[in-house]
């Protein structure tokens, strides 16, 4: 009967172990990337750009896309694991900077949102944090992988696409 408390036990603190472990590490993960979005925001702010996404997910993954003018720009860049880098100029299509575009008309108000674990049946998801601001509103918050519909749904279809062909490429 010992035996048996002490496995469960065993397996029960290996479980909170690695729960634990998982936090810490979203924790750390997130510290390192708004570290380096917030350097890269500051460049941008000394050349007046206040309109600006950007997306960075537990992958390792950041990507920063602003309004210069008239023109639509993006950065990208990776921060953790051999793919670190700086911010490299991203190429953007047609349609990914239309999807900015739809970023852009969501900052009515000053909100905060979040949509995480949507689907009981999905054991593995990314967690992507993000935030738009446009002149003196924004728009923050994260999702996981699994609420890509819920995005949609949403009326937040913009923000999803930028996802899956900008930052996941």
């Amino acid at each position: 009967m010992t035996l048996k408390k002490t496995i469960t036990a065993f397996c029960f603190s290996l479980f909170t172990l690695t729960v634990f472990s998982q936090s810490k590490n979203y924790a750390e993960d997130s510290v390192i990337a708004q570290r380096l979005i917030t350097d890269k925001l500051k460049s941008l702010e000394a050349l007046n750009i206040v309109n600006y996404l950007y997306l960075f997910s537990d992958g390792g993954a950041i990507v920063v896309l602003y309004e210069e003018g008239e023109k639509i720009k993006a950065f990208k860049s990776y921060y953790k694991g051999e793919r670190s880098s700086n911010f490299r100029n991203l190429k953007l299509s047609k349609k990914d900077k239309s999807n900015f575009k739809k970023c852009m008309s969501m900052p009515l108000s000053d909100t905060t949102i979040s949509y995480t674990n949507c689907n009981d049946f999905v054991h593995s998801f990314n967690r992507i944090v993000f935030f738009v601001s446009k002149s003196q509103h924004f728009v923050k918050g994260n999702f996981t992988s699994d609420c890509l519909g819920m995005l949609d749904e949403n009326g937040m279809n913009g923000l999803y696409c930028i996802y899956k062909r900008v930052l996941v490429m």
